[in-house]
């Protein structure tokens, strides 16, 4: 137990906390709701996704050589830019090793300067192995993903001569169309590989909504209906939630927005006078990345800002034998300045991920739970208690062991969203609890 001298009141009390943050990969600090700048280079910047390993993200902007009209960049704190090919909309393989994108290719790469498909390159120093990857039969190919557990399947979109969302299978080489509606387009693969998330048009003429497809039952659902425009939708590394840009707060601009993969518990992020778009979460799920002129400048830089309340969260035991019979796992939860903890609706806390991996369906806190406070800094904390056996039988599954990384999402009853994690240790030894 790391956290001492916890006396737990089962009341609600209002106080003020430590200050929470998080890197998510890069050492510049973020949490909810500040803005911070990754980028200010003189040329747009726009569509950045992070690798899995949180080390780089990848965009793509207007040429500082002059040569093309766009390319895609490489980033990291370490090396900045790197301009790397031709191009645009980039995406990492789910290990980081590979760049996909859309382009013609570079002179002599082998590309037909006609066609716009899908290339991949090794994510080394120089960007090496240029070659096409996926090449269609239409003119126009974007915006790839690789589809998770599929055997390196790609979801791509197309624009020219018409929309559609496509899936290219790896081991065949053949494309099948997805039913969906009308300019379905922007595709967006969830961790688990069973939904892609897109923006389309009910109707020509009609403003673009979030749509969800999926790929087990081949089902569409029409996720927004606010008669504003909504697109770029792109998940939570949890699956839990879909970031998206939005106007639906009647005003001129694209904020940033979540909501879960129903449609509901809406939560605005982002307030400013100005567009913020393109969003991705970052792979811990803290915060986001956006493009956007924050800085009052001629030109659109990356940015990232926090996703949730970034919580504090103790998990108790520390280590955690799985052969142990207890009935509970207990979990405290604080909050940073500003929110209190009697504002949490305890029926939204849920335990998400173990390990990076998702927990489905996300395990729901069980039995007893209370506000309390620290007996010497007068700090509270919401003390709430997930089921031990059904938790060891989720870590039994991802045969966890070591060190494991336990996340905790929940809601206020406004709907603001906060999450937090906690390292535990996992042992087998004997049978003690």
């Amino acid at each position: 137990m790391k956290w001492q001298h916890r006396v737990v009141l089962f009341c609600v009390a209002v106080v003020a906390l430590g200050v929470v943050s998080a890197t998510n990969g890069y050492s510049i600090e973020t949490s909810y709701p500040v803005h911070s700048q990754l980028t200010d280079n003189p040329w747009d910047e726009v569509e950045a996704v992070a690798s899995p390993d949180g080390g780089q993200m990848v965009y793509y902007g207007e040429d500082y050589l002059g040569l093309y009209p766009v390319v895609v960049y490489r980033w990291s704190e370490a090396a900045g830019a790197e301009r790397l090919a031709q191009g645009q909309t980039p995406s990492f393989s789910l290990d980081s090793q590979h760049i996909l994108w859309s382009g013609a290719g570079d002179a002599g790469s082998g590309g037909n300067p006609a066609k716009s498909d899908i290339w991949i390159m090794s994510n080394d120093a120089t960007g090496s192995g240029q070659t096409p990857y996926v090449v269609d039969d239409l003119t126009s190919l974007g915006k790839p993903s690789e589809l998770p557990g599929s055997g390196g399947d790609v979801i791509y979109h197309t624009w020219a001569p018409t929309w559609s969302i496509r899936r290219w299978n790896h081991a065949g080489g053949s494309v099948e169309v997805l039913p969906v509606v009308g300019s379905a387009q922007q595709p967006r693969v969830s961790p688990d590989g069973r939904y892609i998330a897109y923006h389309s048009q009910s109707g020509a003429g009609t403003p673009y909504d979030v749509y969800l497809f999926d790929l087990l039952t081949s089902s569409e659902t029409r996720l927004t209906w606010e008669g504003a425009e909504q697109g770029y939708p792109a998940f939570s590394p949890d699956g839990q939630w879909i970031v998206y840009q939005s106007k639906e707060d009647g005003g001129a601009y694209f904020d940033l927005w979540l909501m879960d993969l129903s449609g509901g518990n809406r939560h605005q992020i982002t307030f400013e006078d100005l567009d913020q778009r393109f969003p991705s979460f970052m792979p811990d799920g803290d915060a986001i990345l956006y493009s956007a002129k924050e800085d009052g400048g001629a030109d659109i830089d990356v940015w990232i800002v926090g996703a949730f309340i970034q919580a504090i969260v103790d998990i108790d035991p520390d280590v955690l034998n799985l052969t142990s019979q207890g009935n509970y796992i207990t979990c405290y939860i604080q909050l940073p300045p500003g929110y209190s903890v009697g504002n949490v609706d305890v029926e939204s806390v849920h335990l998400v991920s173990a390990g990076g991996n998702a927990v489905e369906p996300p395990l729901p806190r069980v039995g007893p739970w209370g506000i309390g406070a620290y007996d010497e800094d007068v700090i509270e904390f919401l003390m709430v208690k997930f089921d031990r056996q059904e938790l060891i039988g989720i870590l039994e599954s991802m045969s966890a062991g070591g060190d494991v990384s336990l996340r905790v999402e929940g809601e206020l009853y406004d709907g603001t969203p906060f999450a937090g994690s906690d390292l535990i240790r996992i042992t087998r030894k004997g049978n003690k609890p």
